[in-house]
């Protein structure tokens, strides 16, 4: 949750220009699950549900968020690498590069530095990405953040759907004592 939030607030600040023919900051939150969708990243393959048009055409002239990236295989590594040096890609099933222009914002749960000695994770790729780089400590160690991830979950919910739902204390205890 804190993540998608960072995430937001740094699509927030697109650098773009907002006018008519622009759009606005696209903010893809790609989750890797299946190499259908790691290929449509790079692709723009349009069988792909969570990724009709490909991950990179959509999130032109904005910002792409990819989720656990220290897990892609070294195959879509290198397509990634190479659409981000070029700034262009191949659709499936088309001879025309198609130009993108995207900012990428990478996260991982994984040490990227052991995967690169291990010979998991390219590290030209690595040094494309961790241009800054921004360590968010997992929830269990910031409990301070809890109420406020509770209470800004809970005013969405309720805004959205017109309610006023409150969590109880042995609820709030029950996932502080998750994380």
């Amino acid at each position: 949750m804190s993540r998608k939030i960072l995430i937001s607030f740094i699509g927030m600040k697109d650098p773009y220009p907002q006018d008519d023919e622009t759009p606005g900051p696209i903010l893809s939150l790609l989750k890797i699950r299946h190499f259908d969708e790691i290929y449509a990243l790079c692709s723009g393959a349009s069988s792909i549900e969570r990724a009709k048009s490909g991950a990179m055409r959509s999130a032109d002239k904005g910002t792409l968020f990819l989720d656990e990236v220290g897990d892609f295989p070294l195959i879509i590594q290198a397509k990634l690498l190479k659409a981000i040096e070029e700034k262009t890609f191949y659709p499936v099933g088309s001879d025309k590069p198609v130009s993108v222009d995207v900012r990428i914002i990478a996260a991982t749960n994984k040490n990227l530095r052991q995967r690169i000695h291990d010979g998991l994770f390219r590290r030209d790729l690595y040094e494309r990405l961790n241009v800054i780089a921004i360590t968010l400590p997992p929830l269990r160690d910031r409990p301070d953040d809890i109420e406020a991830l509770i209470g800004k979950t809970l005013r969405a919910w309720n805004r959205e759907y017109g309610e006023h739902k409150r969590l109880s204390e042995s609820a709030k205890d029950l996932i502080y004592r998750y994380s």
